[in-house]
This record gives C-alpha cells, sequence and structure tokens, in this order.
C-alpha cells in the first residue's frame, strides 16, 4: 500500500508544512520509500527520492514551493530501493511533455 498527497495553494504560499502534516495522519500506509516534486509555475523545480523517512522530511522542510506532490511507500512489488520510489520520470521522444507519476498498488495491466 502506498500513500499520495498532494497540495497546491492558490496565493503561492508554501505547502511543506502541510505536506508533512497530512503525512504523519497517513504514514501507516507507508515508512519505506518516498519522494516528493515541488512545482512552480506549472513546472518542476526539485524531485527528491530517499529510502528513509528522515532523510525525506529533512529534504521537504527545506522546500518553499507553493504545489509538492508527495509519495511514501510499503514496498509489495520490489525491495525498498531509491529507484522504486516515486515519483516515476516518464520521458520518451514520442510524448510532448515530462511526466512524474506516482501510484498506489502494482500496475498490471502496462501493455
Amino acid at each position: 500500500m502506498c500513500g499520495i498527497i498532494y497540495k497546491r495553494a492558490e496565493n503561492g504560499a508554501s505547502v511543506a508544512v502541510d505536506i508533512e502534516s497530512r503525512y504523519h495522519l497517513q504514514q501507516l500506509r507507508g515508512r519505506q520509500g518516498f519522494g516528493f516534486v515541488s512545482i512552480r509555475g506549472n513546472k518542476p523545480v526539485v524531485v527528491h527520492r530517499a529510502k528513509q523517512e528522515d532523510e525525506i522530511l529533512k529534504k521537504l522542510r527545506k522546500q518553499s514551493a507553493s504545489e509538492i506532490l508527495f509519495h511514501h511507500r510499503q514496498p509489495t512489488s520490489t525491495p525498498n530501493y531509491v529507484e522504486s520510489t516515486h515519483p516515476l520520470l516518464v520521458n520518451h521522444a514520442s510524448l510532448p511533455y515530462l511526466f512524474y507519476v506516482v501510484h498506489n498498488g502494482i500496475i498490471t495491466n502496462a501493455a
């Protein structure tokens, strides 16, 4: 199981404190593998991924972005490798944009 938290402040204020508060309310959804992307002006500016809670929270607390997508996980299909943490970058020449993806669970219909 995983946890996904997203928040955007229309007034440009930082949402990092709110993201951390929500994480603590749902941390039982996963405490082994973390990541977030901070967004400004519809563009990703910071992407952090970590295996440990203390490491990701230290990085999150330094953020001043008004939009953050945060993911925390309980590994189900892979060990707790940083490469398996989200957000996952999807970048392909056939796509018009770069995408950062988070999901909850195991994707089984990727064909």
